[in-house]
Order: C-alpha cells, then sequence, then structure tokens
C-alpha cells in the first residue's frame, strides 16, 4: 500500500511539474489584492481589517 502511495505521489508530481501553470499575472493580482484591501477598509464590520492594519 505504501509502495502504492509513493507511485502515484511520484506520477502526480511529474504531472504538475510538466503542465502549463495558468496563474495571475503579478499587475491582475497587483489588483486584485488592492481590490480586496479597499473591501475591507470600507467594511470593517464584516471583515477583520481592523486586526489586520499593515
Amino acid at each position: 500500500m505504501n509502495r502504492l502511495f509513493t507511485s502515484a505521489s511520484m506520477t502526480g508530481l511529474l504531472l504538475c511539474a510538466t503542465a502549463d501553470v495558468n496563474a495571475f499575472t503579478k499587475p491582475t493580482h497587483k489588483r486584485i489584492v488592492i481590490d480586496a484591501v479597499n473591501y475591507m477598509a470600507t467594511n470593517p464590520d464584516t471583515t477583520a481589517y481592523t486586526n489586520r492594519l499593515f
């Protein structure tokens, strides 16, 4: 059972290493973060903004 798990883990790792990564570009990620922080700042009663002042 342990050997099967190790084999499956290695196969999954190889597939992940060779697959194309579809991540946000840096400007897109930055915009998402800015929007999230602005939302938190305007809604401090429903978010933990006051506990997470940057």
